[in-house]
């Protein structure tokens, strides 16, 4: 996520005039990955059984050569790092949902009860794992920003002297 929320940055930094291409084909191919995925895995998994956690063990894999592709800077590199790093990103947006959704229909589902569950029990526990896990994320983004305060205090006194030198 961070890649894809700072690819036009990347572009200016590695001397691209108009970056909005990079972050327009991390979107498409974002989106041929999603497509790509759901067909595929659907697939092997009625044709032989395999498990959906490979497939995102699999966009790992292709998702870190696509940040070593970046990593390089090579002419031409932030072209494939961003369609690679789009279709992992499809990738596990499909795969990691489906997985999700099997791990918790099992644990919700009652053993004779089928795939209907009525009641407050029913959600319950998710909702209050994610509570637990904005509870972590909370307490997450406070230690960094403590541990971030000096660099963007730094920042704010930058812009404030710049304003000043301007004036």
């Amino acid at each position: 996520m961070c890649v894809m929320n700072n690819m036009g940055q990347m572009g200016l930094a590695l001397g691209y005039v108009d970056s909005s291409i990079f972050v327009s084909l991390t979107s498409i191919w974002g989106f041929f990955g999603r497509i790509l995925s759901g067909l595929v895995s659907e697939y092997y998994l009625w044709k032989f059984g395999t498990p959906r956690p490979l497939w995102n063990a699999a966009s790992q894999i292709v998702m870190c050569l696509g940040f070593v592709v970046m990593a390089l800077a090579l002419p031409g590199s932030l072209y494939i790092g961003s369609i690679l790093v789009g279709i992992c990103y499809g990738v596990r947006l499909t795969i990691l949902s489906q997985c999700l959704r099997i791990i918790w229909s099992e644990i919700l589902c009652s053993a004779g009860g089928g795939n209907v569950c009525v009641g407050p029990q029913c959600y319950f526990l998710i909702f209050l794992i994610m509570a637990l896990a904005c509870v972590l994320g909370f307490g997450l983004d406070v230690l960094l920003g403590f541990r971030t305060r000096k660099v963007y205090a730094k920042i704010c006194e930058d812009k404030k002297s710049s304003r000043s030198i301007v004036a």
